[in-house]
Order: structure tokens, then sequence, then C-alpha cells
């Protein structure tokens, strides 16, 4: 058994709202939605879709239930836990077709490195869960921490960079943060990547470089009894 530092050993039970099955279905995701403005607009322009976040702060996702209750939507399901966790734990493989990670804590201080999201196993995870040409999409404020989270995604082969149109990143943008950041000044930016196809022992090569095979022992050990919060 691994004797390296478990993240993930005190993770609560993920929660779940409306219910786990419908996790299935769902083809569009956002880590990190925050008070949800993107998502719960693409949820909205689009109803024949499947839509999910995951949320990390309890607070954050009680509020985001109540929004999405009060709005009538019926095509978006949330989830509470850390993305390393629910992206293994919820998502099947190949099952993705665009992650949104949009202004995300970038945790800048070196002592709480264990805690950022961008980190070889995650990276790979991601690589997992997406389709062939799906998408992951970035945006910050913070140029060094979009700059490391790109250099992660870069040194995995089975990603490319892809350009952005002038209407993605402006829809990226039109958040209640995103608007925050740009009246206090600061600058913002946006990175695309593309997942391409790799051969099966490429695949595998990635896995142990990235510490998947921790990885997996460290997730299948997190309480995954999904309180399923209904109206």
């Amino acid at each position: 058994m691994s004797t390296r530092y478990n993240p993930f050993s005190h993770h609560p039970p993920l929660l779940c709202y409306p219910a786990r099955d419908r996790l299935k279905q769902v083809a569009v995701l956002e880590i990190g939605p925050g008070r949800g403005d993107l998502i719960l607009s693409m949820a909205q322009e689009q109803p024949d879709q499947q839509f999910a976040a995951i949320e990390i702060m309890r607070k954050r996702y009680f509020k985001l239930i109540r929004r999405v209750q009060r709005l009538g939507i019926t095509n978006l399901s949330l989830i509470c836990g850390d993305a390393r966790v629910a992206l293994p734990c919820l998502f099947q493989t190949q099952q993705l077709s665009k992650i949104y990670i949009l202004f995300l804590d970038p945790w800048p201080k070196d002592k709480h490195a264990k805690h950022r999201l961008f980190q070889p196993y995650f990276i790979h995870d991601l690589y997992r869960c997406l389709k062939p040409k799906a998408q992951v999409i970035l945006a910050h404020d913070n140029e060094t921490f979009l700059a490391e989270s790109c250099a992660y995604l870069a040194e995995h082969p089975g990603f490319a960079e892809l350009s952005l149109t002038t209407t993605q990143r402006a829809g990226l943008f039109n958040t209640f943060y995103a608007e925050k950041w740009k009246e206090a000044g600061r600058s913002l930016a946006a990175h695309c990547v593309s997942k391409q196809e790799l051969a099966a022992e490429v695949i595998q090569s990635q896995a142990q470089q990235s510490g998947w095979d921790d990885f997996k022992l460290w997730y299948s050990q997190v309480p995954v009894e999904i309180a399923e919060l209904r109206d």
C-alpha cells in the first residue's frame, strides 16, 4: 500500500442534487461554479442538454440548489465535494464533451499546494472522462495560476491547444465574478485544450507517471454515499 500523503482521507460524503442516476446523461460540467451564472444560463438556453456542476463549498452548494429551484431548471445536477474525488467517483470514461474551470481559488502559498486542483493525477482523470475531441476551458484573473494550469495540461500528450472564438471568450467573462474582477482593473485570460486520442499503452504510461494508481486508492477510500436532496 502506498505511503504517500492522502489528501482525501477526511473527505466528507459527496452530496448530489437532485439524484445520482441523472449524472449518467450529463455532457457538460463546470468545476467551481461560484454563483452559478455560467452553468445556469447554459442550462436555460439548452433545455434538452444535461449539465452538472461541482462545488466544494457547502454553503454555496445549497444556495445553488435554491437558485435552481427558483428558476425551475430541471436539466442541471449539482454536486458538493472536491472535484478530484467527484470526477472519478461519479463520471464515466469518455462521458463528457466539455468541462469549464473558471476563476478557481489558486491556493498561491506553497504550504497550500496540496489543495490545488491541477495535480498530475487530476489531469489524467480529466482525460479519462472526456470524449475524443472534447474540450477543457479555463479562465482566470491570476496569470500565474492560469499559466501553471496550462503547463500541467501541456505536459499530457492527450491534450492539444485550441483557440477560442471572440464570442466564446465573451461568454466566459459575462459572470458576476468576472465583472467584479474587471471593475477592479484585473486582466482576464482564457485557455482551451482539446482531447486527442492516444494508444492504450501511452494512456497506461501516463497513468503510471501521474500517480494514478495512488489516486485510485485514495478516492476509493472516500465515503460516496450520496445525499440525494429533493424538493
